[in-house]
């Protein structure tokens, strides 16, 4: 199947602007739908090449009709920076794999996780997800779209197990991603595993954005969780000599799409223009 027209697809969906889709990409087992987000130039200048932000949890990137927690609103969001900043870029969601979520995203096993159908744990399955959008998904970007393919124009990004699997990611393959967007990121799972890997992986070239609110967990032990953790990743990157990090904490802001979809777009912009730094409560 080629690329075709998201809403041939999905006629119900909520998308905006110009989005194709493409059905069983990948190696068998791994196959998913890939959707792509095209800015409002690419039909018309033909010659212009655009930076790729690629993001995990691709039911929820887009289309609150495929979306089990509600999206983000990230085509939404780039439609309104080219309008508005002349900014923009191409954006690629990739869905989960349901219940093997918590593994794809996982560097580390992480044996306390307790959820339908993960009695066991979670986690450990990474490097075959991150293989997959290496060998598989940037491939095929790169050959069917106009973007541009060095890192610095390359970002990943997701929230909670997917913002600690972008943090991950960006470590592992510099060369690739030279943006991470870590929205919210559940760095509890695996223990401190990646705050070892990260005294040892980083990147000085590397951009990387962290977000968390006060409220993850509600008022209880979680929420000290996510925040602690996300202090601590901070200070870490810092003290490696991580020179473009950006760290912002949303006061009263709990663990959901919606406070992802409401920073998002200033994230996007930072990773569009560098000097144009988020600073807290100023959401675009």
């Amino acid at each position: 199947m080629t690329w075709v027209q998201y809403k041939k697809l999905h006629p119900h969906g909520s998308v905006v602007g110009n989005v194709r889709v493409k059905r069983n990409v990948g190696r068998r087992g791994m196959e998913r739908e890939i959707i792509v987000y095209l800015p409002p130039s690419y039909s018309a200048v033909k010659t212009a090449h655009y930076p790729v932000m690629y993001l995990h949890d691709g039911q929820n990137v887009f289309d609150a009709t495929t979306a089990y927690a509600g999206e983000w609103g990230a085509d939404e969001a780039a439609e309104k920076l080219a309008t508005k900043r002349g900014l923009e870029c191409v954006i690629v969601a990739v869905p989960n794999a349901g219940i093997k979520r918590l593994d794809e995203y996982g560097p580390w096993r992480e044996d306390t996780v307790r959820l339908p159908g993960l009695e066991g744990g979670a986690g450990g399955r990474a490097h075959e997800y991150l293989d997959y959008l290496l060998e598989d998904v940037k491939p095929l970007i790169d050959q069917s779209f106009r973007v541009l393919t060095d890192a610095g124009h390359t970002g990943i990004a997701g929230s909670s197990m997917g913002g600690l699997m972008s943090l991950w990611s960006a470590l592992e393959a510099p060369d690739v991603f030279g943006w991470a967007g870590c929205f919210s990121p559940a760095l509890w799972v695996g223990k401190s595993n990646i705050f070892n890997y990260a005294q040892s992986h980083i990147a000085p070239d590397t951009r990387i954005y962290i977000d968390c609110g006060t409220l993850e967990g509600g008022r209880g032990r979680d929420s000290k969780s996510y925040l602690g953790d996300s202090r601590r990743m901070k200070d870490l990157l810092t003290a490696q000599g991580c020179y473009d990090l950006v760290y912002l904490e949303d006061e009263g802001a709990g663990h959901n799409e919606a406070m992802w979809r409401k920073r998002f777009p200033a994230a996007l912009e930072w990773f569009l223009n560098p000097r144009r730094r988020p600073s807290p409560g100023a959401w675009l």
